[in-house]
């Protein structure tokens, strides 16, 4: 992952870095360092599980009205 997709990550999860540092508890400027070079491997794979997670939930969890509720109106 380089510093470029690690930000596309966080904006598709609509996080900014600050909210990366607080889940990862580091510092802003390690993760600021990380978005202008590349970041570790396991940042790589925290994200592209939070992004797996937040898919899932999209698809399962967040729609607003059941089916069944919808044809009602």
């Amino acid at each position: 992952m380089t510093g470029e997709e690690m930000r596309a990550a966080l904006a598709e999860l609509g996080w900014k870095q600050a909210d990366l540092c607080r889940r990862i508890d580091k510092d802003k400027n390690t993760v600021s360092k990380w978005a202008a070079h590349d970041p570790p491997a396991w940042v790589a794979e925290y994200l592209g599980a939070m992004l797996a997670l937040d898919r899932l939930h999209r698809q399962f969890v967040r729609p607003l009205r059941p089916a069944n509720l919808a044809s009602r109106e």
